[in-house]
């Protein structure tokens, strides 16, 4: 009868352990891409971009844990092309990655949610 209570413990655990992580995983992409979208189209304002990479690379950590490996390149991706475009000046090619990194990070945010696709 232990083992059985135990095992009914550990379960309630690990859902309670795997929803928490979901949800904060979910709360900092949304903050990364609220940030991006409210950042304007302009040459000017590379610190800001700059200073949304550095604070992705910090949670980066976190959500490496438990996402794949290749979703996570693919936005460290976008965002070294960002870079490369705030450093060249072009602001129409800025318009362009930042969407791309958007489209990538939501993809990410519903990966690390509960649902069938991230099980899958």
């Amino acid at each position: 009868m232990r083992s059985v209570i135990w095992a009914f413990i550990i379960v309630f655990l690990l859902i309670t352990l795997v929803l928490l992580n979901s949800i904060i995983i979910s709360y900092n992409i949304k903050e990364v891409i609220s940030r991006l979208e409210d950042t304007p189209n302009e040459i000017s304002a590379a610190d800001k971009y700059l200073d949304i990479r550095d604070d992705f690379i910090k949670i980066r950590k976190y959500i490496s844990l438990t996402v794949n490996h290749e979703d996570i390149s693919e936005i460290d991706s976008e965002f070294a092309e960002l870079s490369g475009i705030l450093t060249v000046g072009d602001a129409e090619e800025l318009v362009i990655a930042k969407s791309r990194l958007i489209n990538a990070l939501l993809h990410l945010k519903r990966l690390s949610g509960i649902n069938l696709e991230s099980i899958l």
